[in-house]
């Protein structure tokens, strides 16, 4: 019994002596873990000590002053260059591929050389990249705050301050502003020299959602791109409108005719009443802007121009902004297929036997449509933000009654030190030949003049010459890397020739043709009236007429005008026989008295020595004017009672 109980007693201390030591080293353990936590969160704070100490810098209030005056001269510099950003679409300092090419940039005002670049045209995709306004506005607070400080002569009673660096600036883009910091070391002394204090750090910051109003600028443009929207409304109202035929069927035995600058000023009229009911999802915009069909009672969300006009561009919301888009009359390419000079007529159709009577007028025409738009996004004033407002602008394009957005290249913007032309020309990387031969003869062509144009850049790459010991005439060189470029041809007394190559494969070969012409100089136009053919009179005083002169299938026009001012030689196409075109329309006081229509085969033979053209046209006065519209339709009947185009 005494053992048993020793032993209970004994294995009982044990039990407390182990539990004791767990409870010790539970203890050290937990020490350990604290002194971890406070190790670890003293480095921690000494860390962010140390940056926000390296960040923030202590300045004394003798010379607060100073960095206010420097601080407002940032945010007023700031507000001016984030203000240009909104009027050009992302531009203060315009690069040299858009000063030097007039169809990259929308003229939005004649004074002031004020320009809005194209974010979209002529198959370029030039949307500068949030990066690239960065830099422009930090380099325009760099460069314009010398100009500010004026040398701190404001200051010149109190202070003697010293410039101890230049001044770099770094622009961010906030959630709801715009931050700009500036480093500019100086020192600066009182006037007797004792005490001298050193600041280097200024800022400001611009309540202004930039980076929020450039994003939905650019999600509408890559929209664009994608869906073609505005090509598929500019389709949709020349379909829906009566005054531009497209495609339709008449029974009727007048023949119909449509004026082609009518049908343009149409085309117009309806872009600039139209496109500003188009409206974002998103967006704020004013439902009560639309027309309401005056038959039925329909509210905004079943009208037309919900359904339509209201687009899609991006899931993300933008509450407090606003989207207007625009066309204000701007120069507008317009074509349309089949013309016959300013003139599209039906084609008529005439019955037989029974219905001999019966008359069907038929038309089926198409347009090439290129013209600019301008977009404008509106963000509201609000509690701690200014309203701002953001435009670009970009081309819409339809083909053959078709969107066409393709895309052939991109202007470089992701990086900042873009590389200026010459330093792209002189990257060179593959060897590529091109020879220049006659379109006509085959004969090899010396001195042509060849450029590259790839993207914004355009390289001269020299004039071809023999090559091969005389075998043939081109060049053969290193060119820069382009996947899709342009080769463009220019020689005296042939017609400028193009043609895409790629120079990313080396080794290629590629032949430009060159079709032959020949300029005269010496031409005039003769009158005859309609009802004396024969008698040939000069042209009045008051009288001018315009020769246009086709040859569809070498898609070749040439323009004359007499009298012209200056020198307005005629061309033709040289070393064959060709079958032109011609249309001679003769305007008295600008109203349309008389003209030409007809096929004119000129053979090389002919042209070959002749000096001087006369041109013939009939003439006659209009009572009204159906009776003008009659005579043009009939014009080329006309035209055969007086001569054709004479070479002498």
């Amino acid at each position: 019994m005494f053992k048993k109980r020793g032993k209970r007693e004994q294995s009982s201390r044990d039990r407390l002596f182990c539990l004791q030591k767990r409870g010790r080293k539970a203890q050290v353990t937990l020490f350990i873990v604290i002194g971890l936590v406070i190790l670890i969160s003293t480095g921690l704070f000494l860390y962010f000590k140390g940056i926000i100490i390296k960040e923030v810098e202590i300045i004394q209030p003798e010379i607060m002053p100073v960095k206010h005056f420097i601080d407002s001269c940032i945010k007023g510099i700031a507000e001016d260059g984030i203000e240009k950003v909104g009027l050009t679409g992302g531009y203060i300092k315009f690069p040299d591929f858009i000063e030097n090419t007039p169809i990259s940039y929308l003229p939005t005002a004649p004074i002031g050389n004020l320009k809005t670049p194209y974010w979209w045209y002529d198959g370029i995709s030039s949307i500068p990249t949030e990066d690239f306004i960065k830099m422009q506005l930090s380099d325009y607070v760099a460069e314009e705050l010398k100009k500010c400080i004026n040398n701190f002569e404001d200051f010149g009673h109190d202070f003697d301050i010293k410039e101890l660096g230049g001044i770099t600036a770094i622009v961010e883009f906030g959630k709801s502003d715009v931050i700009v910091k500036v480093n500019f070391p100086l020192e600066i002394s009182d006037k007797l020299g004792k005490t001298i204090y050193k600041i280097s750090k200024f800022s400001a910051t611009i309540p202004v959602r930039l980076k929020a109003v450039y994003e939905l600028a650019k999600a509408i443009m890559e929209t664009e791109n994608k869906q073609a929207f505005l090509e598929e409304k500019t389709i949709d109202l020349m379909a829906l409108d009566n005054d531009i035929p497209t495609t339709d069927i008449e029974v009727t035995c007048g023949k119909k005719t449509w004026y082609l600058p009518e049908v343009k000023a149409k085309l117009q009229r309806l872009l600039m009443v139209n496109l500003p009911y188009i409206k974002i999802e998103g967006t704020e915009y004013d439902k009560e802007q639309y027309v309401p069909n005056p038959f039925s009672k329909e509210t905004f969300g079943s009208s037309y121009f919900n359904y339509h006009y209201v687009w899609k561009v991006t899931e993300v919301p933008h509450p407090d902004m606003h989207v207007s888009f625009s066309y204000d009359n701007w120069p507008m390419e317009f074509n349309a297929r089949p013309s016959d000079g300013p003139l599209l007529k039906s084609n008529s159709q005439k019955g037989y036997d029974m219905l001999s009577f019966f008359c069907l007028h038929v038309w089926h025409f198409t347009y090439d449509v290129v013209y600019p738009v301008k977009a404008a996004i509106i963000d509201d004033e609000a509690a701690g933000r200014n309203k701002y407002v953001f435009n670009f602008a970009f081309k819409v394009s339809v083909n053959h009654n078709q969107p066409s957005r393709a895309n052939y290249a991109t202007a470089a913007f992701e990086n900042p030190d873009r590389i200026t032309e010459d330093e792209f020309c002189s990257d060179l990387y593959n060897e590529i030949s091109i020879y220049a031969e006659d379109a006509v003869d085959a004969d090899s062509i010396t001195k042509a003049n060849l450029t590259l144009t790839c993207g914004g850049y355009t390289c001269m790459l020299g004039e071809t010459e023999w090559l091969s010991y005389g075998a043939a005439a081109g060049i053969a060189k290193k060119m820069p890397y382009c996947v899709k470029g342009i080769l463009r041809g220019k020689k005296q007394n042939y017609e400028d020739a193009e043609m895409f190559i790629e120079t990313d494969i080396a080794g290629k070969a590629y032949t430009l043709f060159m079709t032959p012409s020949r300029l005269i100089d010496n031409y005039k136009v003769v009158k005859h009236p309609l009802d004396s053919p024969f008698t040939e009179e000069n042209l009045g005083n008051d009288e001018k007429a315009t020769i246009l002169i086709k040859l569809p299938e070498k898609k070749f026009e040439s323009y004359g005008i007499y009298p012209a001012d200056g020198n307005f030689p005629v061309k033709l196409l040289a070393k064959d026989d060709y079958n032109y075109n011609i249309s001679i329309y003769l305007v008295k006081n600008e109203q349309l008295v008389g003209g030409y229509k007809s096929e004119w085969k000129v053979s090389w033979d002919e042209l070959r020595d002749a000096k001087t053209i006369k041109f013939h046209v009939v003439e006659k006065e209009f009572k009204d004017e159906t009776e003008n519209y009659l005579f043009i339709a009939g014009l080329d009947s006309y035209s055969k009672s007086i001569p054709k185009p004479e070479l002498k």
